[in-house]
Order: C-alpha cells, then structure tokens, then sequence
C-alpha cells in the first residue's frame, strides 16, 4: 500500500496485490504500477517521489530502489520503535520484565540522537552499559540497528525536505482501514472479491474528507476509546517521564508500563498497539492532549 500525507491522515495512492514477498514479484507489480500513474505524478517528477519511508523489509527496499532509483529509501522512525518494543517483549528474547523500559530508552536515545558525534556517543555508551551486556541477543539487535543509521538518522536526512524529520504513525491508519471497514477482518476472499472491496476505497476517503470539511472529525479520534470502559479496581498511576507511566492495580498487585508517544501498553491488549483500559487511565488523570493519546492511524 502507497501512502501520502494529508490533513486526514494517510491517503492511499496505490495498492498492490502480489503473490509472493519476493524481489522479482514486488519489481513486477511496481512496473504495472507505473504504467498507469497519470501525467505530471508526484509533482511533475515523473520519475518518482523524493523519498519513500518503509519498514526494514529488504525485498521491499531493493524493489523500491530498482524501481525509482532517483528516491530516497528513508526507515521510519516510528517502525523501529514499534519492532523494539516488540523485540523486548518477545519471550524468547529472555529479557527481565524490569530490565525492558530501561533497555527500550536506550533505543530511543539512538534513534534521537541530534549529530553524528551524539550518535557515536551515545551508541558507544549503550554497548558499555553493564545491563546491555548482560543481554547478548539485545547487543546483536542495537548492532543491528546501528548498521541502517544512515536511512533513519534524522542527521543523515537533513538535505531532504524538512517533513522527512517527522516520526508519526499515519502511514499505517490505509491498512487500518483496509482491514476493518473494508474487509471487515476476513481473510476468506477470493481475488476478484478483493478488488471489488478495494474499490470502495475512494469512497471511505470522500466521506472522511467531507467530515472533515463539516467538523466532524473529533468523533474520528475519540472512537479509539469508545468501546473501553473504566475499571472498577483500585489504580495508583505514576508518571516516570513525559510520555511513559506506570499504571499499579492495588487489588491485584500488578503494574502495567504505558508510552502514550507510542500508544502501546504492557497488558496484552495493549502490547500490540490496541487501546486498553491503561492507556484510558492514564488519559483521564493526566492533562494528555488527544491527539498525544489517540494515534493517527485511528
């Protein structure tokens, strides 16, 4: 799925259905794509657009690349983040529930880091630190990501538009929508099915234009929570930093970390991006403008 920017969010620009993840088949589809972008496309620049963000898939990124060679191939911020928090919750990472939050904020302090000498610094002192050591399967993945630095440093991408600098989520709200509204979770389409719910697109994107145009777009982000109700339990929430909270549930004795940034809890709702009654919490006891708690891709 082919995303852009708007004042709504994500708006598609093209949808490719292939058969396999393979480089030959994804190069096949974008020459197919190509051929019917009309005159003038992205900007007069028939020869693609200045940058693509991706996630790290290397059959996409090497098609993308031999597709449009003049683009540059940036990883999203976003997505990085997104598989570390993964990556330190994964049981068979092995990594101590108390040790996680720790290891995810030296992450962050990579990916954020404002010059080159930062980055250097800062990747050097996270592979000394004694509880990184500790986790070998952890030093291999900071190792890893350090490799790509030069697609998702915000250093390396300052020749491009300023806009490239952005981390939002807004580019995965077009597979949202694609999978609920659209094809309603079922995975028991055939082809033709899928290209005739495909089409129905165009007309979720008019009607949310219109909302817009009408001020009708709060409802829009308040639906995220609209199915969760409060709990009826005791909770002691304690704010650790600007965007990370610890929800307590004094009956149970249980605490849940909380990114509102990342809009992701600890709960297993809430782990995979899902709103949950934690993240709730969290929005009703502390001054959280909605649109730091709600995620564009809602």
């Amino acid at each position: 799925m082919f995303v852009t920017y708007s004042c709504i969010g994500a708006v598609p620009l093209g949808c490719l259905v292939t058969t396999s993840a393979t480089v030959t088949c994804i190069k096949a589809a974008l020459d197919l794509w190509k051929q019917i972008l009309p005159e003038g496309c992205f900007y007069d620049k028939n020869e693609g657009p200045d940058i693509f963000f991706t996630n790290d898939n290397e059959a996409e990124r090497q098609s993308l690349k031999s597709s449009f060679p003049k683009s540059h191939l940036l990883i999203c911020l976003s997505h990085i983040l997104q598989a570390s928090w993964t990556f330190l919750w994964d049981r068979k990472n092995a990594i101590k529930k108390e040790h996680r939050s720790l290891l995810f904020s030296k992450i962050k302090i990579l990916l954020f880091s404002q010059t080159v000498e930062d980055l250097e610094m800062n990747y050097a002192c996270a592979l000394g630190d004694s509880l990184v050591k500790s986790y070998t399967v952890f030093v291999d993945y900071l190792k890893h990501i350090y490799t790509h630095r030069h697609d998702w440093s915000l250093m390396f991408r300052r020749h491009l538009l300023s806009r490239a600098n952005d981390v939002s989520f807004f580019w995965e709200s077009a597979m949202i929508v694609l999978k609920d509204p659209i094809l309603s979770r079922t995975r028991t389409y055939n082809q033709l099915q899928i290209i005739d719910f495909l089409s129905r697109l165009d007309t979720y994107y008019e009607r949310k234009l219109l909302d817009l145009a009408n001020s009708r777009f709060d409802c829009v982000r308040l639906s995220r929570f609209l199915f969760i109700e409060l709990p009826r339990e005791a909770y002691t929430i304690t704010q650790n930093s600007e965007s990370e909270y610890e929800v307590h549930n004094d009956t149970k004795d249980t605490v849940y970390q909380v990114d509102i940034t990342l809009g992701m809890c600890e709960c297993r709702i809430g782990k995979s991006g899902a709103p949950c009654k934690h993240q709730l919490l969290v929005f009703r006891n502390f001054p959280v403008p909605v649109y730091d708690c709600i995620l564009p891709s809602t």
